[in-house]
C-alpha cells in the first residue's frame, strides 16, 4: 500500500499541518499559524493552493500550532467546507479552540473593530460549530464513503480534549500523535496508549508508522514536585508585597496552572485567610470563556480531581469567586498593591501589560513554557535565563533572577475612525457581511440539492457510519431544513408578489391520513381519567383564584425577595446590597461584545517604545508533555514500522532518533513542502473463506469465545471494482478468496498437530483434587502437585511443568494437554 505525505509549511520554517493523501481521500491534520512569523495574506494564499485538495480535516488540540489557521480557512473557502470538507475534533478542542482563536485572532487585528478587520466574532463562531464532535474511542465510519477510512480519537493527556488518532484503511494503520503527556497532571488522566496492565492497548499497537515531532519535550521532574517549586514561588512573591505575571497559553496549560494557583490560595495559610484577598487578574481577549466552557465540560477531567475540588470550598476548581476578575491592561490601576496576574502570551496583550506594570514595585515573571515564542518579551527572558544556565550550572528551575535592561516594545495605539471614514467603513463591513450571508445560503442550497440523490441512494442500500451522516453535508442537515422552512414561510408572507418565475406562490393541497390502531378503531372517544380518593374527586382549589389575584401575589413575591429582613444586621444588610449590585457584572465576564466590528471602529497604529525594566524572572517547566526518556520507552513499545518525524528535521534531537534505530525501527526525517510517497510491504492479508469451504471445517473452542480450526485451501484473486471521488470505476481493490481444494482434503495431512488454548491453573487444581492428589498454590502463583511436580504459567502463552519424570508428571501433562485444542 502506497501513502503521500507533506509537512506543510507556509514560510514560517515550521510544520504548520500535516497532509495525508490515500487514493481517493486527502486529510488535512492541524492547520496552525505562527503570525509572528507569517502575515494572514500569506497565510491564507499559502492555504489557497492546498485546500482544494482537501476531503478531511483533523484537530488534535485547542492550540494555536494546531489550529490557528483553521477559521481563515473556514471563511476563505467557504465553498469546500459546505460542499465536500468534513471536520472533526473532540468537543473541548471545539470549545476552547474557539476561545484560543478568537484570543489569536483579535490580537493581530484580524477581528474586532479594526480598520484592519478581515472577519467577524461570528465567523469564528460559525467555523467551530462546523466541527463534528467526538468523544474518546468513538469509531468514525467512512467506509462507504472513502474506501476503508475509519479514524479514532484517544486521550493525549497534554490539553483538554487532546488527542491521538488512529487512522485506519484496509492495509494502513497510521497513529498520529502531536503532543502527549505519559503522566496525569492537575486535571487530566495521563494518555490512553497504555493499559492498567502497562501493556499497549490494541488498538494502537503495531502500527504502520507513528507521525510524531520531538520539537518539544517535558520535564523529567514529576508533577508533584513541580508543582511543590511553583507554590514556593508564588508564596515568596506575595510575601514580599509583591505582584506576579505569568504568560499563559489559553488553549494549552491555562486551565492547569489556573487551578494550581487557585489550589494554592486555598490551602497555604487556610486557617488565617491570609492570602484570601490578594486579587487574580485575567487578561485576555477572550475574557472569561474559557472558564465558562470548562465548567459545562467537567466530563472530560480526571474524575479523581472533580472529587478533590467537591471536599474543598469550591463545587468545581472553575467556580468564579469575588477574587478573580477578568480584565483589560487599561484597569490594572484599579488594583493596587500584591496581585495575580494571568496574561494570555499573544504578544500585543503581554506587551500592553507589561507597559503598566512596569513600574510596579517587587513585580516578578513567572515563565512556565520554555520553548519559542511569538511574544518578544517571553523570547528575550528566555535567552537570558539559558545564557544564565550555561554560565552558572549552579542555577536551578525555580530560582528567581534579576532583569534589568532597557528593551523595546512594540505598541498599537488606537485612533477613532470620524465622519468619512467612519461611513466608508461601516458600508463596507455591511456589504460583506449581506455577501456573505447570501453567498452562504446559495453555497448551502446548491450543496443540499446535489447531495439529495446520492443521499437517497444510500438511505436505500441502508449505508452509513455511526459518526457521520449519509450524505455528503453531515450531521447538521436538520439546520438545512430549518433554512428553507424559513424560505417557505417568507414566501407565504409575500402574499400576492411574484416570485422569480413570475407566478404567484400557491400551497399545493395535501391530504392527510391518520393511520388508527384497532383500539381507536373500536373506541373513537377517550376519556380524560380523573382523580379519585375515598372522599370523591380529587381538585386543584387554585384553579378557582383568579387571574388578577395571582399576578399580584407573584409580583409581591418578587419585591419582597429583593428586601433585606428587618432583623438583619447593618452590615450584613450593606454587604447584601453589594452582592446584588455586583451579581450583574459577574453575569458578564464571558461577554466579548466589545469585539463587535461595529463597535466604535478605530485604526491601529504600531509603534516602538522603550522601557526600562527592572523586575525578577524565574522558569519552571509546567507544560503537560512527555519526557525524553519515556518517549524513548513508550513509544517503540507500540512496535511501529516506521516512525515520523515532521519538519524540520533541524529539531529532531539526534539522540533521541537512534533509540528507535538501534530497535530496527526506520526513522524518516521529512523536508517541509515535499510530498513524499511511503510504500508499506503488507505482511498480513484479509483473506475471506468461501462457504463451500466453512461448511467442512471442523471448529474447537479453546476457552472464552475463541475458536479455531485447521485450513487447507486454495487462494484465489478476485477483484472489486470500487469508486473515487468522481464515481468514475477507475479504481480497483483485490480480494483474497480460500476456496477448498479441487482433490480430498482428508487426504492431505497436515504435518503435525499444534495445540492452541488456555491453561486455567484453577481448573487444573479442581480436577487433581477430585483424583485424590494434593494441590496447591505456593509463591508467585505456582501450583505444586504432590510436592513432586510444579506447574507455573511464566506468560500468556508460555506455561512449564517442572519435575521430574514419573507417573505424576505424565498425569498432570495429560491434564494440560486436555484442555488445549489440537490443529
Amino acid at each position: 500500500m502506497t501513502y503521500k505525505l507533506t509537512c506543510c509549511d507556509d514560510g514560517s520554517g515550521l510544520t504548520v499541518g500535516t497532509l495525508i493523501k490515500f487514493d481517493n481521500v486527502t486529510i488535512l491534520l492541524d492547520p496552525g499559524w505562527f503570525p509572528g512569523l507569517v502575515s494572514v495574506d500569506d497565510t491564507v494564499k499559502y492555504w489557497s493552493n492546498i485546500i482544494a485538495d482537501v476531503d478531511i480535516i483533523i484537530l488534535s488540540q485547542p492550540t494555536k500550532e494546531c489550529l490557528g489557521a483553521y477559521s481563515l480557512l473556514y471563511v476563505n473557502f467557504l465553498s469546500h467546507f459546505i460542499s465536500r470538507i468534513e471536520v472533526y475534533a473532540t468537543l473541548p478542542i471545539a470549545n476552547l479552540g474557539r476561545v484560543a482563536t478568537i484570543d489569536l485572532y483579535a490580537s493581530q487585528g484580524v477581528i474586532g473593530p479594526y480598520l484592519s478587520n478581515i472577519m467577524d466574532v461570528d465567523d469564528v463562531e460559525k467555523s467551530f460549530d462546523c466541527i463534528k464532535t467526538l468523544k474518546y474511542s468513538q469509531v468514525v465510519d467512512l467506509r462507504y464513503k472513502f474506501e476503508g477510512l475509519t479514524f479514532v480519537a484517544y486521550n493525549s493527556g497534554s490539553a483538554p480534549g487532546g488527542s491521538i488518532w488512529c487512522i485506519s484503511t484496509y492495509v494502513e494503520k497510521l497513529v498520529y500523535v502531536k503532543r502527549w503527556n505519559h503522566t496525569k497532571n492537575n486535571l487530566l488522566n495521563a494518555a490512553s496508549i497504555w493499559d492498567s496492565g502497562g501493556k499497549p492497548i490494541s488498538a494502537l499497537s503495531k502500527p504502520s508508522a507513528i507521525i510524531t515531532t520531538f520539537d518539544k519535550l517535558g520535564s523529567t521532574k514529576p508533577l508533584r514536585r513541580r508543582t511543590k517549586e511553583f507554590r514556593d514561588i508564588l508564596t515568596r512573591s506575595l510575601q514580599s508585597s509583591g505582584s506576579l505575571l505569568i504568560p499563559v497559553d489559553i488553549g494549552g496549560d491555562f486551565l492547569n496552572l489556573f487551578v494550581s494557583v487557585q489550589s494554592i490560595l486555598l490551602t497555604t495559610h487556610r486557617g488565617s485567610r491570609k492570602y484570601g484577598n490578594i486579587p487574580i487578574l485575567f487578561i485576555s481577549y477572550a475574557r472569561g470563556r474559557t472558564l465558562t466552557y470548562a465548567k459545562s465540560m467537567l466530563e472530560w477531567f480526571s474524575s479523581e480531581s472533580m472529587k478533590n475540588w467537591e471536599t474543598k470550598d469550591n463545587q468545581s476548581p472553575f467556580d468564579i469567586d469575588n477574587r478573580l476578575h477578568f480584565i483589560s491592561p487599561n484597569e490594572l490601576s484599579k488594583y493596587p498593591g500584591s496581585k495575580i496576574c494571568l496574561v494570555s502570551n499573544m504578544d500585543a496583550l503581554l506587551n500592553e501589560t507589561i507597559l503598566k506594570l512596569y513600574k510596579t514595585e517587587n513585580l516578578n515573571v513567572i515563565l512556565t513554557d520554555g520553548f519559542d515564542s511569538d511574544a518578544t518579551m517571553i523570547s528575550t527572558m528566555l535567552q537570558k535565563w539559558n545564557k544564565s544556565c550555561l554560565d552558572n550550572s549552579n542555577i536551578l528551575e525555580g530560582d528567581m533572577l534579576p532583569f534589568s535592561q532597557t528593551v523595546p516594545i512594540k505598541v498599537w495605539t488606537k485612533q477613532a475612525l470620524k465622519s468619512d471614514a467612519l461611513d466608508t467603513f461601516k458600508n463596507q463591513i455591511e456589504k460583506r457581511r449581506l455577501e456573505r450571508s447570501e453567498k452562504e445560503a446559495t453555497l448551502k442550497r446548491d450543496a443540499k440539492t446535489s447531495a439529495n440523490g446520492p443521499a437517497a441512494d444510500a438511505a436505500m442500500n441502508g449505508n452509513g457510519s455511526l459518526a457521520v451522516g449519509q450524505n455528503g453535508i453531515g450531521i447538521n442537515d436538520d439546520d438545512d431544513d430549518d433554512d428553507d422552512d424559513n424560505d417557505v414561510l417568507s414566501a407565504r408572507k409575500s402574499d400576492g408578489k411574484n416570485n422569480s418565475k413570475g407566478a404567484k406562490f400557491m400551497e399545493p393541497p395535501v391530504d392527510l391520513y391518520l393511520n388508527e390502531n384497532s383500539k381507536q378503531k373500536m373506541f373513537l372517544f377517550n376519556p380524560k381519567r380523573e382523580k379519585r380518593d375515598d372522599y370523591g374527586i380529587m381538585v386543584d382549589f387554585s384553579m378557582f383564584a383568579p387571574k388578577d389575584d395571582e399576578i399580584v401575589e407573584t409580583s409581591d413575591v418578587n419585591i419582597s425577595s429583593k428586601e433585606v429582613p428587618s432583623h438583619v444586621s447593618k452590615k450584613r444588610r450593606k454587604n447584601s446590597n453589594k452582592k446584588d449590585l455586583e451579581q450583574p457584572k459577574a453575569e458578564n465576564f464571558d461577554n466579548i461584545d466589545y469585539l463587535d466590528t461595529l463597535n466604535q471602529p478605530c485604526k491601529l497604529r504600531e509603534s516602538t517604545k522603550e522601557i526600562q525594566l527592572k523586575c525578577s524572572f524565574t522558569y519552571i517547566n509546567m507544560t503537560s508533555l512527555s519526557d525524553q526518556r519515556s518517549t524513548t520507552v513508550i513509544l517503540p513499545s507500540l512496535m511501529p514500522r516506521k516512525l515520523i518525524l515532521l519538519a524540520p528535521a533541524s529539531k529532531q534531537p539526534k539522540n533521541v532518533c537512534s533509540v528507535f534505530t538501534n530497535k530496527n525501527i526506520e526513522v524518516l526525517l521529512f523536508l517541509a513542502n515535499k510530498e513524499t510517497k511511503i510504500t508499506t510491504v503488507i505482511k498480513a492479508l484479509d483473506i475471506s473463506i468461501d462457504t463451500e469451504l466453512d461448511q467442512l471445517l471442523r471448529w474447537q473452542r479453546i476457552g472464552g469465545d475463541h475458536t479455531v480450526a485447521h485450513v487447507i485451501g486454495r487462494l484465489v484473486k478476485t477483484t472489486a471494482t470500487t469508486h473515487t471521488k468522481g464515481n468514475n470505476p477507475d479504481s480497483t481493490r483485490s480480494k483474497l478468496i480460500l476456496k477448498p481444494l479441487e482433490k480430498n482434503p482428508l487426504k492431505i495431512s497436515s504435518g503435525g498437530t499444534l495445540s492452541i488454548g488456555d491453561v486455567r491453573l484453577v481448573e487444573l487444581k479442581r480436577k487433581l483434587t477430585e483424583e485424590n492428589h494434593v494441590a496447591e498454590f505456593k509463591g508467585e502463583g505456582t501450583l505444586i502437585v504432590d510436592g513432586q511436580v510444579a506447574v507455573r504459567k511464566v506468560s500468556d502463552g508460555e506455561t512449564i511443568i517442572d519435575g521430574t519424570p514419573s507417573d505424576i508428571f505424565d498425569i498432570v501433562k495429560s491434564h494440560i494437554t486436555g484442555m488445549l485444542a489440537k490443529i
